[in-house]
């Protein structure tokens, strides 16, 4: 369990919250009967302002290259190679000389080069 829970990435967190804050807003007519009407308002009131925040900073932290440098921590993973197809996050990424799990294919480092500067 303590391997599962060391696993779970600050963007699932955010997510396992997302959940919770649904769940206490789906159940509020079960919460009115636990807890009274006006606790219970103030606990949707709560978990529907921190679903709309927390759903914007997954959108904002949830992005191509976040997902990139989670693959690369993970253990087991030897090496990614990136073409001359990478988008700017990719490529940045690709050509960070202190990430060294991700690299370049021979042939397209220029080009991959050219896009993280924003010149493609």
């Amino acid at each position: 369990m303590k391997q599962f829970v060391s696993n779970i990435t600050p963007l699932q967190w955010l997510g396992i919250i997302v959940l919770f804050n649904g769940m206490i807003i789906g159940g509020t007519s079960q919460m009115d009967i636990l807890f009274g009407a006006t606790i219970t308002k103030s606990l949707v009131a709560i978990a529907s302002l921190g679903n709309v925040f927390l759903g914007g900073l997954v959108t904002m932290f949830g992005g191509q290259s976040t997902q990139v440098k989670n693959v690369l921590a993970m253990p087991g993973i030897e090496s990614i190679k990136v073409n001359a197809q990478a988008n700017h996050d990719l490529a940045q990424i690709a050509v960070d000389p202190t990430l060294i799990k991700i690299d370049t294919i021979p042939g397209a480092t220029a080009q991959v080069t050219a896009t993280a500067k924003g010149a493609a």
